[in-house]
């Protein structure tokens, strides 16, 4: 990644200073606009990444990626060249705060929420307090599961505190199945992250943040996107077997890569983009919705495809998805109608305990 070809930019979120990656190579090929005029919401990929590391760590998959969607990689508050305060505590809620202000800043108003590790956490922390601005989840290896320490996290952490070369490139190196997948550039990169001004505060109190987080046990049933879960076979970090803990999302899809460890989609991005190009070109022709009223989970009948259509079915895809988003917002049907019911029986006690005052206020019924 040659600094001439990076599109970076930055952007002020919640008073902080807040660089991220900008790829739309969409807006240059597209010859047809019309293609782009139904929200797109399905080709927005937002990438969060692990805790120590930058959004540079996404660099070998962006560029597959960004021949067909566009994709914004933020430096996370607190890591890359992002500001990384010291007056924050750097909690769960901190960053699912940070991540809704930074797509409200970018007007994103749904997208593809894809995080590695601490990254895969924060989003799974997002689908579940802000459902509705996620499209589908794809979580890699994520943290959030694992409480305890390891020696693999210990070995991460003496690396963070002490940042040579040597530190970084053997943490690096015992974290993938095979070593010589850890390039010079990634090494290098962590080294001058973690020397930089408040780093080592924002990582300790971000790790502190993770193992004193909400538990997901009895929560990821909120999760009501299309969700895909990518593990390593061999990741020593966080083992493949915690993957059984996102059982509980009803509408999710595993998958486990061969001979990779804790960073499959730099270990092996040839695999890593066709499973998740698979997942996000799929047709999910059900919506999964929760009631606002009871929390059920259950399918919405408007049908919303995301596939090219012709000019002229535009018009009617966007009513189907404003349908869709406001649907979204109601609730189920035993609730609408026990609403309903509730309504009229107000409507009856009220005439019992005053006629007069009732037929004054209805009187165009009497008309």
């Amino acid at each position: 990644m040659g600094d001439s070809k990076v599109p970076e930019k930055y952007t002020s979120v919640n008073g902080y200073k807040i660089r991220y990656l900008d790829y739309d190579d969409q807006d240059k090929k597209s010859k047809n606009k019309a293609n782009r005029s139904h929200d797109d919401c399905n080709r927005i990929l937002v990438l969060l990444h692990g805790i120590g590391t930058s959004s540079e760590r996404w660099a070998h998959i962006i560029p597959s990626l960004s021949k067909s969607f566009r994709v914004i990689v933020p430096d996370i508050v607190g890591f890359g060249k992002s500001e990384k305060p010291i007056d924050t505590d750097y909690s769960m809620r901190f960053f699912v705060d940070f991540l809704r202000a930074f797509l409200e800043k970018l007007l994103i108003g749904r997208c593809v929420l894809i995080g590695h590790s601490f990254g895969g956490y924060l989003a799974t922390e997002f689908a579940i307090k802000h459902g509705e601005k996620v499209e589908k989840l794809i979580l890699v290896a994520p943290a959030g599961p694992r409480r305890d320490s390891n020696h693999m996290l210990d070995q991460y952490i003496r690396a963070a505190f002490y940042p040579t070369y040597e530190n970084a490139l053997r943490a690096f190196m015992d974290m993938a199945f095979d070593p010589s997948t850890v390039s010079c550039y990634t090494v290098n990169n962590f080294v001058a992250q973690m020397g930089s001004p408040n780093s080592k505060y924002a990582f300790m109190c971000t790790l502190h943040g993770i193992r004193n987080g909400p538990e997901l046990k009895g929560r990821l049933s909120r999760i009501i996107c299309p969700t895909l879960v990518v593990w390593g076979e061999d990741d020593k970090m966080i083992s493949a077997n915690y993957a059984n803990e996102y059982d509980e999302i009803s509408n999710k899809n595993l998958e486990t890569i061969e001979n990779c460890g804790h960073t499959p989609f730099a270990e092996n991005p040839t695999k890593f983009n066709k499973a998740v190009l698979q997942f996000l070109r799929r047709a999910h022709k059900q919506y999964l919705h929760q009631c606002n009223i009871c929390n059920v989970i259950f399918e919405c009948n408007d049908i919303i495809d995301h596939r090219p259509r012709r000019r002229q079915d535009e018009k009617e895809l966007e009513k189907i998805e404003d349908a869709h988003d406001k649907f979204r917002a109601g609730m189920c049907k035993n609730c609408e109608k026990n609403q309903h019911l509730q309504k009229e029986q107000e409507w009856l006690f009220e005439a019992i305990k005053d006629p007069l005052k009732w037929r004054l206020k209805y009187w165009w019924l009497w008309w």
